[in-house]
C-alpha cells in the first residue's frame, strides 16, 4: 500500500540530503582528520577512506539507485540501467573502502574484524553482491523467464529494502564507533568534531529514511489527477480517458447567463439614449379629415428617428476602439518601463563588475610589483653578500700566495748560503793539500 505523498517531491529531499552528507563527510576527513591518502607514513590518513566511500558509495550512491524508479523522468529501459549502475558503483566504491579499513588495520598491526560494525559490515557488502548479481542475472541479462521475474520482483524489492536498512544502521553504527574511539585518544566531547561526526551520521539516517519513503510513494503525475474526477460543465474523466456528451441543462444554463449579460449592457446604453430620444420630435398622425395645406412645405414637421440599437452599437465600437488603444498604449509603456528599467540595472551590473575587475587587476599588479621588488631587493643583497664574500676570498688568497712566495725566497738565499759555504770551504781544503777539485772535470 503506497503513501498518499508525491515521490518526486520527496526524491528533492533525498537528493539535498544526500549532498549534504556527502560534504559533511568530506569536511570531517579532510579538515579535522587531515586528509585522504591511499599510501601514507601516517596510517589514519589510509583509514580516513573508509568512511567516505562508504557513505558516499553504499548510503548515498545506494540509495539514488533505489529512488532511480521514482525519480527519473525516463523510460523503464533506461530507469532499470540507471539503477543498475548505480548499484554497481556503490558495490565497488564499498569493497574499496573496506579494503582501505583491512588496509589500515594491517599495516598499523591491529586486529581485523573484532567489532560488531566489522562483521555486519561483511554481511552487507556480501548480500549487496548477491542481490546485485541476481537482478543482472534475472532482470537485465541474459534475463529470466516472464513467471520468474514476476515472481521475483516483490522478493527482490523486499530483499534490497532490507539490505539497505542494514547498510544505514550499518553506518551510523560505524560512526558512533570511530568517534567513541576519538573521544577515548582525547577529542573533546562536546567540540565541533564530535558535533559533526554526529551531525553527519543523522544526516545518514535522514537520507536512509528519505529513501525508504521515497520507494513507497506513488508517482502522481497529471494524467492520475483526471482520473475518476467529474468537471463542473459535465464531463466525466475515467481510467481510459473517454469523455462523455455535455448534458443539455447545462448548455441552456449557459446560454442563459449569456443572454443576461448581453440585457445588462444594452440596459445601460438605453439609459444613455432615452434622453436624446425625448428631445426628438413627434411624428404627427393624419387626421380624418384633412385640412388645408398652405403652399409653401417650411411648416412640414419633419421627424428623425434613430434606432436605439444603432446608437448603442456605435458607442460600443467607438468606446471599445478608446479601451484597446488606452490598453495599448499602458502596455507599450509598461513594456517601455520594464525595457529600461532592465537597461539601467544591467548597465549598473556592467559598471559594478567592471570596476569590480579594474580594482582586482589594480590589487593584483600592485601586488605582483611588490613581489618582484622584494625578490629583485632579495637578489641585489644576495649579489652584494656574494661580492664581498669573493672579494674576501682573492684576498686570502693573495695573502696566502705571497706567504708561500715569501717562503720559497728563504729557502732559496738560505740554501744558496749553504752552497756558496761549501764551496769556500772545498777551495780552502784544496788550496791546503794542492789538490784539484774532482768535480772540475764534471762540469765540462
Amino acid at each position: 500500500m503506497g503513501l498518499q505523498i508525491n515521490a518526486l517531491h520527496l526524491s528533492y529531499v533525498v537528493h539535498v540530503l544526500g549532498v549534504t552528507g556527502a560534504v559533511l563527510v568530506l569536511v570531517w576527513n579532510i579538515s579535522f582528520r587531515g586528509g585522504l591518502a591511499w599510501e601514507s607514513s601516517n596510517k589514519n590518513l589510509i583509514f580516513n577512506v573508509h568512511p567516505v566511500l562508504m557513505l558516499i558509495g553504499l548510503v548515498i550512491m545506494g540509495g539514488e539507485a533505489i529512488i532511480s524508479y521514482k525519480a527519473l523522468p525516463f523510460k523503464k529501459a533506461e530507469k532499470k540501467l540507471i539503477h543498475l549502475i548505480l548499484h554497481a558503483i556503490a558495490l565497488v566504491l564499498g569493497i574499496i573502502g573496506i579494503y582501505m579499513a583491512f588496509k589500515n588495520h594491517n599495516e598499523s598491526g591491529i586486529a581485523n574484524l573484532y567489532s560488531l560494525h566489522s562483521w555486519l559490515g561483511i554481511g552487507v557488502i556480501v548480500l549487496y553482491g548477491i542481490q546485485w548479481i541476481y537482478g543482472f542475472l534475472v532482470f537485465f541479462y541474459p534475463g529470466g523467464t516472464g513467471d520468474l521475474r514476476r515472481e521475483s520482483l516483490p522478493w527482490h524489492v523486499l530483499f534490497g529494502m532490507f539490505v539497505y536498512i542494514l547498510v544505514v544502521a550499518n553506518s551510523a553504527l560505524g560512526f558512533l564507533e570511530k568517534l567513541t574511539f576519538l573521544e577515548s585518544s582525547g577529542i573533546e566531547k562536546y567540540g565541533s568534531e564530535a558535533f559533526l561526526v554526529n551531525f553527519t551520521a543523522i544526516v545518514a539516517i535522514l537520507y536512509g529514511t528519505f529513501v525508504l519513503l521515497t520507494a513507497l510513494s506513488p508517482i502522481q503525475d497529471n494524467t492520475s489527477h483526471l482520473q475518476n474526477k467529474t468537471l463542473s460543465n459535465g464531463i466525466e474523466v475515467g481510467p481510459g480517458l473517454q469523455f462523455n456528451r455535455t448534458p443539455v441543462y447545462n448548455i441552456k444554463q449557459d446560454m442563459a447567463v449569456e443572454d443576461t449579460k448581453k440585457v445588462e449592457a444594452e440596459t445601460e446604453c438605453h439609459q444613455v439614449t432615452t434622453q436624446k430620444e425625448d428631445e426628438k420630435a413627434i411624428v404627427p398622425v393624419e387626421p380624418l379629415f384633412p385640412e388645408e395645406k398652405p403652399t409653401h412645405d417650411d411648416t412640414k414637421a419633419l421627424s428623425v428617428v434613430q434606432k436605439p440599437s444603432q446608437v448603442c452599437e456605435e458607442k460600443a465600437k467607438v468606446s471599445s476602439s478608446n479601451r484597446d488603444d488606452i490598453l495599448a498604449k499602458l502596455e507599450t509603456e509598461k513594456k517601455e518601463a520594464l525595457i529600461k528599467a532592465w537597461e539601467e540595472s544591467e548597465k549598473s551590473k556592467a559598471e559594478n563588475k567592471a570596476q569590480q575587475k579594474l580594482s582586482s587587476i589594480g590589487a593584483w599588479e600592485n601586488s605582483k610589483k611588490a613581489e618582484l621588488e622584494a625578490e629583485k631587493k632579495k637578489v641585489e643583497e644576495d649579489l652584494e653578500k656574494k661580492k664581498a664574500k669573493y672579494i674576501e676570498k682573492m684576498k686570502n688568497k693573495i695573502v696566502l700566495i705571497h706567504k708561500k712566495a715569501e717562503e720559497k725566497r728563504a729557502l732559496t738565499e738560505a740554501k744558496r748560503g749553504e752552497e756558496l759555504l761549501k764551496a769556500e770551504e772545498m777551495a780552502a781544503k784544496c788550496r791546503a793539500t794542492g789538490e784539484t777539485p774532482k768535480k772540475l772535470l764534471g762540469w765540462f
